[in-house]
């Protein structure tokens, strides 16, 4: 079962501000509106964050319940995999890290490593919630 990843409102206004930005610069450098080493620079910054970071974020990031696993990709970066049998619990957090994760309505899923000497966490933000956290527990039942 696939969970789309939930996207703030800002974090929308913080890309499309990037996109536009880039189009912009794009324009600046075509017309000649501003200085072309400038207007360069500009699209060499923008044009590699919005192909690389931006829009991949947008329409490939997702968590799969998969058979035996947990995976989490997000955009371009090597998808995660946690499976059922190591998570150890969930709790709902607001905590602003680094994360795939494009929301802060978000989840910590906390998870032992497969030694079982140190745990560690992922934090997602499924658009169902409810239901991501309902699927996960049907496939551990020992998640807290």
């Amino acid at each position: 079962m696939k969970f789309k990843a939930k996207i703030d409102w800002w974090m929308h206004l913080l890309s499309a501000a990037l996109v536009i930005l880039n189009i912009g610069a794009v324009i600046c450098l075509v017309f000649g509106i501003i200085d072309t080493a400038i207007a360069i620079l500009l699209v060499i910054i923008f044009t590699p964050t919005n192909i690389f970071f931006i829009i991949p974020m947008w329409f490939n990031t997702f968590y799969l319940l998969a058979e035996n696993e947990l995976v989490v990709k997000c955009g371009i970066s090597k998808a995660e995999r946690i499976e059922y049998e190591q998570i150890t619990s969930i709790d709902k957090t607001r905590e602003p890290v680094r994360a795939p994760a494009p929301s802060l309505d978000r989840i910590e899923v906390r998870y032992k490593a497969k030694s079982g000497k140190f745990s560690d966490k992922v934090i997602i933000s499924p658009k169902n919630k409810g239901e991501f956290i309902r699927q996960l527990k049907m496939r551990n039942e020992n998640i807290e």
